[in-house]
């Protein structure tokens, strides 16, 4: 449902990711560890404290387009397509790396590029506006030669054409 409200406080995106069963696994083995960090296949994750909440929120630790390290807000699973919609029909309907390469300064998401792609092909509205630049392709066509003028004849047939408004042709 795209309906669905966007956290605006750490207290809500904290709700909001203790309801998601991927990252209340990784939560809680950071809790139960008591670590710092947690290393989950090439993904670094952590639990921050932002503006001096009581509550964490889970972040993944990224790289910048400079290789510095960034902090990304795991989005749950409940608000992926709401983030989908604000990432492409809020921001005037980027393409896809651009939208992803938005995304990726704040928030992650597993399979995050697949879902962005997937989307952006999806999109009624990029559909229409994306301009058509295949020729059509137009067989050739072969004829037997001839032998003497008019052996062969070709006509061109229209229809019945509008008369124009300025001259009446």
């Amino acid at each position: 449902d795209i309906g669905t409200f966007w956290p605006s406080s750490t207290q809500q995106w904290a709700d909001n990711q203790r309801k998601d069963k991927q990252l209340v696994t990784i939560i809680t083995q950071l809790s139960l560890d008591q670590m710092d960090e947690l290393r989950v296949g090439r993904n670094r994750f952590r639990m921050v404290k932002f503006d001096g909440d009581d509550k964490s929120v889970l972040v993944r630790v990224g790289k910048d387009l400079l290789k510095r390290d960034i902090e990304q807000i795991c989005i749950p699973q409940q608000l992926v397509k709401k983030a989908m919609h604000m990432f492409h029909e809020g921001y005037g309907h980027p393409g896809a790396n651009r939208m992803e390469a938005t995304i990726k300064l704040g928030y992650y998401w597993p399979k995050l590029g697949e879902f962005v792609r997937s989307h952006c092909d999806d999109c009624q509205a990029c559909k229409l506006r994306k301009s058509y630049t295949r020729k059509a392709a137009v067989p050739k066509m072969r004829y037997p030669r001839t032998m003497q003028p008019l052996d062969r004849i070709h006509i061109d047939l229209t229809g019945k054409l509008p008369t124009t408004d300025s001259n009446g042709n």
